[in-house]
């Protein structure tokens, strides 16, 4: 399908696995510059990266909402 955005082409046509760098703790719901891993399993993305440095030292993330996020 020609509309189909770039990444979705890699992924079906080349193989390519798609990640994320972060993902909100919650199902649904409009959180800007995240997005949830069931909506991203939905896109056919494959990984996340949960509870790296940056994320618990600027953002104040811990272990429990690591643990929600990866839950979710």
């Amino acid at each position: 399908i020609a509309s189909q955005p770039l990444y979705i082409k890699l992924i079906i046509n080349e193989g390519v696995k798609a990640g994320l760098q972060n993902c909100s703790q919650f199902v649904e719901g409009a959180y800007t510059g995240e997005i949830s891993p069931r909506s991203f399993a939905e896109m056919d993305g494959h990984f996340v990266l949960v509870g790296h440095s940056e994320r618990r030292q600027l953002f104040g993330e811990t272990s429990k909402s690591c643990n929600a996020k990866m839950r979710t």
